[in-house]
């Protein structure tokens, strides 16, 4: 993880096509600072997503806690709010122990990620919704209609789904 900005940005200079600033800048891909307060005094809240986008299970303890609460600090000083929620880049999840040490040390109620099978965790701070490809419908209508059904009416009876 330590060289990823470094391998992102020679990919960048090798596609040819301009400077990340100017790339910004004409295509605006994100919402701007403006459109963000806006949607707060909308009554929307935001969460963080980590400082720089890294695979949390790669990262060392230090780069963890970085991650989390550089990026909390940066949000709510910008934005006057506190931010409460956390989202995994990629869904990964780091070292369970690790994850409870700065979970307390940052001050996020919840953490998300992303789980692959029916199971979910007992503690109240970890939510996860399970994997799925978005561009099959079947799949979708699968996961969305028929596997909530399953959880609730056959495993959570049966003792094997919380």
């Amino acid at each position: 993880m330590n060289i990823k900005d470094e391998i992102a940005n020679e990919c960048w200079k090798r596609a040819e096509i301009g400077s990340l600033q100017e790339f910004l800048i004409s295509n605006k891909p994100y919402l701007s600072s403006i459109q963000i307060k806006e949607m707060l005094n909308a009554g929307f809240s935001i969460g963080s997503h980590s400082y720089s986008h890294p695979n949390f299970s790669k990262l060392e303890e230090d780069e963890l806690q970085k991650e989390l609460i550089f990026s909390k600090i940066d949000l709510e000083d910008r934005f006057n709010q506190e931010i409460m929620f956390f989202a995994y880049p990629y869904g990964v999840r780091p070292n369970k122990e690790i994850e409870e040490k700065y979970k307390n040390k940052s001050g996020f109620k919840l953490l998300f990620g992303i789980k692959n099978n029916l199971s979910n965790y007992s503690k109240s701070f970890l939510w996860e919704r399970d994997k799925m490809e978005f561009n099959n419908l079947n799949k979708s209508i699968f996961w969305f209609s028929y596997i909530p059904l399953l959880r609730k009416w056959i495993l959570k009876p049966l003792g094997l789904y919380k």
